[in-house]
């Protein structure tokens, strides 16, 4: 019959072209496969991320154990200012010797003014530095390091002549400091630790603990290093030792 299409023809024009429901199953496909690697991207993103704040944790708490190895290492054993030096679980302030500054170096007749005194003992201090929120809380911002670095005004002034606080940490949120007694400490400790040191002459070493999570209320030390990531390092006190 004249202009009839032949049914071979037909079958392959059908063929070429997608019904509804194949275009709506391609479209939720794609979907699905980006949705798929929309999350496997955020995974990576979040694992990448909670490394690198790991990572940047593990540099900072090196670097704050490590300076406090170095003053504790050059402590005084017997310090000047007896009444200043603290040996705390929480807080831990001692003398330690330290070469002066370009300032103690300067020629008075150059300077045309008259040089600052400077001392080579230093009273450092560590302890956690604590802060207020918006809705009028208490909350822990860091770990502060506090220096005096000139021996202190007439004893009548409790200001102190150039002193220096400097937040070290602010991802540090726990600290705990021990002494070591001995293993002879009389009944104080079972394994030879203190977490105050009340002798004049400083400890023959010091523990030190740090940790990113606050100290829950209620919760104690011992409970605290079971539950959450801590970092601990002993460091030598050889004016401990005299």
């Amino acid at each position: 019959m004249a202009g009839s299409v032949p049914v071979e023809a037909m079958k392959t024009t059908n063929r070429k072209a997608f019904t509804l429901l194949e275009v709506i199953l391609a479209i939720s496909l794609v979907l699905g496969v980006m949705a798929a690697a929309f999350r496997f991207f955020q995974y990576v993103a979040a694992t990448r991320e909670a490394i690198g704040e790991h990572m940047r944790l593990q540099r900072t708490v090196r670097g704050v154990m490590d300076r406090l190895t170095v003053e504790l290492n050059a402590a005084i054993g017997r310090p000047m200012m007896e009444d200043r030096v603290l040996w705390l679980s929480d807080t831990l302030a001692f003398q330690t010797t330290v070469v002066p500054g370009a300032a103690a170096w300067a020629d008075p007749g150059l300077a045309g003014a008259p040089v600052p005194p400077v001392h080579d003992v230093v009273l450092v201090s560590y302890a956690l530095r604590t802060g207020e929120d918006d809705a009028g809380g208490q909350v822990i911002e860091g770990l502060e390091r506090t220096a005096l670095t000139a021996p202190p005004l007439a004893p009548a002034d409790e200001t102190p002549a150039f002193q220096s606080s400097v937040l070290l940490a602010d991802c540090v949120r726990f600290v705990r400091f021990r002494y070591w007694a001995g293993r002879d400490a009389g009944g104080i400790t079972d394994d030879g630790w203190v977490t105050e040191w009340t002798q004049t002459a400083a400890p023959a070493a010091v523990e030190i603990t740090l940790g990113r999570e606050a100290l829950p209320e209620g919760m104690d030390a011992e409970e605290y290093l079971d539950r959450y990531e801590t970092f601990r390092r002993v460091v030598d006190v050889p004016a401990g030792r005299e």
